[in-house]
């Protein structure tokens, strides 16, 4: 019987200045159903805040590897692609510092990639709240892209 290789997921969280909501989005991550094997917070060397935060983070009891990676020279697109050269997993998850993933958010990436191993990426809903309501207009599916690079 063979058994079907374990997937690796690594999940990226770029921030910045915002230690309150990068605080609460690392407890939604602890708080998952199936573990990131690691998560990557991608801060600016000069946030000075966030750094002292990472401190208790660090410290704190993780179920997953957690990593600070420094950005570097420049802004969002710099912190993506540090956090991506630095990322280990198979699977590579990335979320917002202001964001508290749902509890089944990673157990949910890890079947989608188990189940197609041509699968190459995938998005997922965005729940926007702007002045206190939903903005609505979600979609299932908004398109899949094999490894390939075929866009279905």
């Amino acid at each position: 019987m063979t058994s079907t290789p374990t997937l690796t997921i690594s999940v990226m969280v770029p921030t910045y200045r915002r230690p309150a909501d990068l605080k609460r989005c690392l407890d939604a991550l602890r708080a998952q159903a199936r573990p990131a094997d690691e998560v990557l917070v991608v801060a600016r060397p000069e946030d000075d805040a966030t750094h002292r935060a990472l401190e208790t983070e660090l410290a704190a009891n993780n179920p997953f590897l957690l990593r600070v990676i420094e950005t570097g020279l420049g802004g969002q697109v710099a912190a993506l692609n540090r956090g991506l050269d630095a990322a280990r997993g198979d699977i590579i998850a990335i979320t917002d510092d202001d964001a508290a993933p749902r509890v089944d958010w990673l157990a949910r990436i890890d079947q989608a990639f188990s189940d197609d191993p041509t699968l190459g990426a995938l998005g997922g809903r965005d729940w926007v709240f702007e002045r206190g309501a939903l903005l609505d207009g979600e979609r299932s599916e908004v398109g899949v892209i094999r490894r390939t690079g075929k866009i279905c």
